[in-house]
């Protein structure tokens, strides 16, 4: 699956995204958005219902666990 269909395609796998071009990384499950850092460490929880449609946005870019690592070398991933 390349990043385009991955970033348009819900999965029940955990997908990391980087917003633009900042620190920020966003973290789905099951085609909703789950959890969103800026530390690495402290996620908080998405206001979104479950049920909402999956859109990471224009400026998300899906990213591997080494990529968010690289970002948040403390990186703890949402269980």
């Amino acid at each position: 699956m390349t990043p385009t269909q991955q970033k348009n395609t819900p999965s029940d796998d955990l997908i990391l995204f980087r917003e633009g071009d900042t620190d920020l990384v966003l973290a789905y499950k099951h085609g909703v958005l789950a959890k969103s850092t800026r530390d690495g460490v402290n996620w908080r929880d998405s206001n979104l219902p479950r049920a909402a449609m999956f859109d990471p946005g224009n400026d998300a870019t899906v990213i591997t666990e080494a990529e968010a690592r690289a970002i948040h070398p403390n990186l703890v991933l949402p269980g």
